[in-house]
C-alpha cells in the first residue's frame, strides 16, 4: 500500500510541475489559407478541393468506393483550433468522421516542406463491419508547391541560411 502511495504521489508531482506545452498551437510564419487541391485514398478514393480561411476548412470531396460503384459528393465545413480541425458528416449512408491538420515550414529556410499541406484521416463507420474502415486526404496549394527561391535556382551564395 505504501509502494501505490508513493507511486501516486510522483505521478502527480510529475504532472504538476510539468511545462505547459503550445506545440499545438504555436504559429508559423507562412499562411495557411488558400486553395488546396486534395487527393483522397483509402477505403474511398477521390480528389477534390479546400478552402482555408483564418477560422475553417471547407472541404468539398468526390468520392469513390475502392472496391467500385458508384461516387458519391462530401462538402463539410470545419473550425480550425491552431493547426488542427475535425467534424463529421455521411456519404454512402455512413458516417465519417474527419481529423486534420494543417502543415506549415517553421521558417522562410525551411527545406523539407514547401509550401503548406493539409493532411486529413477520415473515419469510416460500416453497417456491414462495425470496424472502422480509413482514407487519408492530402492536399497542398499548387502556387506554393512549385514557388523557387535562390537556393532552387542554384544561387547559394549565403551557405542555405
Amino acid at each position: 500500500m505504501a509502494r501505490k502511495l508513493f507511486i501516486l504521489t510522483l505521478l502527480v508531482a510529475a504532472i504538476t510541475v510539468a511545462p505547459a506545452s503550445d506545440a499545438r498551437t504555436r504559429g508559423k510564419p507562412r499562411k495557411s489559407d488558400g486553395t488546396y487541391n486534395l487527393t483522397v485514398a483509402g477505403y474511398y478514393t477521390g480528389n477534390g478541393k479546400a478552402t482555408v480561411t483564418s477560422g475553417s476548412v471547407h472541404l468539398t470531396l468526390t468520392l469513390s468506393p475502392e472496391a467500385g460503384g458508384k461516387s458519391g459528393a462530401v462538402d463539410l465545413t470545419m473550425a480550425v483550433i491552431g493547426n488542427r480541425f475535425s467534424g463529421d458528416t455521411a456519404a454512402f449512408e455512413k458516417a465519417i468522421h474527419f481529423d486534420g491538420r494543417l502543415d506549415a515550414p517553421d521558417d522562410d529556410k525551411e527545406r523539407t516542406l514547401r509550401g503548406v499541406r493539409l493532411v486529413c484521416r477520415m473515419r469510416i463507420v460500416t453497417p456491414e463491419n462495425p470496424t472502422y474502415n480509413y482514407s487519408s486526404v492530402i492536399g497542398f496549394v499548387p502556387d506554393l508547391a512549385t514557388a523557387r527561391d535562390g537556393i532552387d535556382n542554384g544561387d547559394d551564395t549565403n551557405g542555405g541560411k
